[in-house]
């Protein structure tokens, strides 16, 4: 199934766009995407603590959660941590990466764009969208993706949740 933008045309790939402004194309990640702004509440991002994984069911399997691991400011660069991924994830790409840094993540290829993605997301504060075409353990698909951060202290994005969609 060839995946198509609002125009019927095929996406632009790897342009991320803030959430808000531009929906992503899959029901389930526009789902996710109310449920953080539901828990944020009057705030700028919510706190993991605010996130229910009940309440997210409908995605579980489909959700990557970071770590970001602040650099020092003298020469220690930002990092970010693998700290859970979905069932979904490890069927499609044929890695668990739970745990693993990003920059031992086993996809080279990937990590730059992971890594550039996930920048943008923290030092925006804000939810980005976009689609992205990579080989799963199969094929070449199309998926849908939305970064959303995170912040215990309303302040310092400390994790990003990922949700993706392959159409």
């Amino acid at each position: 199934m060839e995946f198509l933008d609002d125009r019927g045309a095929v996406p632009e790939l790897n342009i991320f766009h803030p959430a808000e402004e531009n929906l992503p194309k899959s029901a389930a990640l526009r789902q996710l995407l109310a449920y953080w702004q539901e828990r944020r509440g009057a705030r700028e991002m919510p706190a993991r603590g605010d996130l229910d994984p009940v309440d997210m069911k409908f995605i579980l399997g489909r959700l990557v959660l970071f770590d970001v691991l602040h650099g020092d400011g003298a020469g220690v660069p930002r990092r970010f941590r693998f700290r859970l991924a979905g069932v979904e994830y490890a069927e499609r790409f044929g890695i668990e990466p739970t745990g693993l840094m990003l920059d031992e993540y086993p996809r080279i290829n990937s990590r730059g764009y992971i890594h550039a993605t996930l920048a943008l997301t923290v030092d925006g504060r804000r939810p980005l969208t976009g689609c992205r075409q990579a080989i799963d353990t199969q094929h070449m698909r199309f998926y849908d993706t939305l970064y959303m951060p995170l912040s215990t202290d309303g302040t310092t994005v400390d994790m990003v949740l990922v949700g993706f969609h392959f159409f």
